[in-house]
C-alpha cells in the first residue's frame, strides 16, 4: 500500500476541490492541466539526493528506500508513491521542500492542498501521532482526548500549521525524558526559536496545544522553557 503525493507549480492558490481535480488529470494522463516549470526540476534534484529513486540502488539498499516505486517526474509535476510505514518520516521533509520552491503539495489521501506560502494560500492544522494517525484541523476541545491516547508504542505527536511552525511532545525514555513525564517542545520558524521542556503536568501539556491551535501565548509564558 502506498502514501501518494503530487507536486506541481500553481499561479494561484487551490482550493482542494481543484487540487483533486487536477491531480486526477494528470495520474489519468488527460493532457497538459499543468504548466511547466524550472523549479519542479530544481525540487526532484534535491529529492532524489536525500531519497534516491530505486534504479540507482544497490539491491542490498532497496529495503531501506521509502519508496514504492520511483517517483514519476515531468518538467510540470512529481508523482510520489511512498511506502505507507515510511509516509510519516518523509512526508514533512517533502512537504517542506515543495513549499521552498513555490510549489503546490497535494496529499490525495486526505484531499488536503498545500499551496505555497508564496502564494499567500492557507495551512490547516494538522495533528500526527507517530504511529501515522493524522487529524487535520483538529477542534481544540478534542486536543486533551488526543493526547491521551499517547503510549508506550504510540509515544510521540505533534501538531503543526505552517512549515517550522509546530507544537510536539513525547512520553518518557522514547523522547529522552525520566519515565513518567513529557518532553514538550514548540518551534517558530527558524531553528533558533525552537524550544523545549520536560514536565508532568498533563494539564499544562493540553493547554499549550490548545493555546497553539487558537493563538493564545500565555503557555509560552512558562520560566521551564528552554532554548535548544
Amino acid at each position: 500500500m502506498s502514501f501518494d503525493i503530487g507536486i506541481w507549480r500553481s499561479m494561484r492558490p487551490l482550493s482542494s476541490e481543484e487540487a483533486a481535480d487536477t491531480y486526477r488529470k494528470i495520474c489519468t494522463g488527460l493532457g497538459a492541466v499543468v504548466e511547466s516549470d524550472a523549479w519542479v526540476g530544481a525540487f526532484y534534484r534535491n529529492l532524489i539526493a536525500e531519497f534516491p529513486p530505486l534504479e540507482e540502488l544497490a539491491d542490498e539498499e532497496l529495503d531501506s528506500s521509502p519508496w514504492n516505486g520511483s517517483p514519476e517526474v515531468t518538467d510540470a509535476y512529481v508523482i510520489m508513491n511512498i511506502d505507507w510505514s515510511r509516509a510519516g518520516e518523509i512526508e514533512d521533509y517533502v512537504r517542506q521542500l515543495a513549499d521552498r520552491h513555490g510549489l503546490l503539495y497535494f496529499d490525495p489521501q486526505a484531499g488536503q492542498v498545500y499551496n505555497s506560502s508564496e502564494m499567500g494560500g492557507e495551512y490547516p492544522f494538522r495533528f500526527q501521532f507517530c504511529d501515522g494517525g493524522r487529524i487535520v484541523d483538529p477542534r481544540p476541545e478534542d486536543l486533551r482526548d488526543l493526547l491521551q491516547r499517547l503510549s508506550s508504542t504510540n509515544w510521540y505527536a505533534w501538531l503543526e500549521h505552517r512549515p517550522g511552525e509546530f507544537i510536539q511532545v513525547g512520553i518518557g525514555e522514547n523522547a529522552h525524558a525520566p519515565v513518567g513525564t513529557f518532553a514538550l517542545e514548540y518551534r517558530e520558524g527558524g531553528p533558533s526559536r525552537h524550544y523545549r521542556q520536560v514536565t508532568n503536568d498533563v494539564d499544562f501539556v493540553v493547554e499549550a496545544f490548545k493555546g497553539f491551535v487558537v493563538g493564545s501565548s500565555d503557555w509560552k509564558n512558562s520560566p521551564l522553557w528552554l532554548r535548544i
